[in-house]
């Protein structure tokens, strides 16, 4: 016996991977609307800068381990 079942046109989905994900398509036009928002935001982040607490960790943790060592407090 060969049954066919029909599946409503809006759910059907292309499958990719062994997850077997929907994949997502976006018009050229969409993609370059949100390249341009995600621009403005990102520009926005780098315009804050680091505060300085933050900077001097990041100084810190880009030393050698064994200078930072030395500067370690003893218990």
């Amino acid at each position: 016996m060969n049954i066919m079942r029909k599946v409503p046109r809006q759910s059907q989905t292309k499958l990719q991977g062994s997850d077997m994900k929907p994949v997502a398509k976006l018009g050229n036009d969409v993609k370059a609307k949100i390249g341009h928002h995600l621009r403005e935001m990102y520009d926005e982040l780098v315009d804050q800068g680091v505060p300085d607490r933050l900077a001097s960790i990041l100084r810190v943790l880009d030393e050698p381990a064994e200078e930072t060592s030395r500067k370690e407090p003893s218990k």
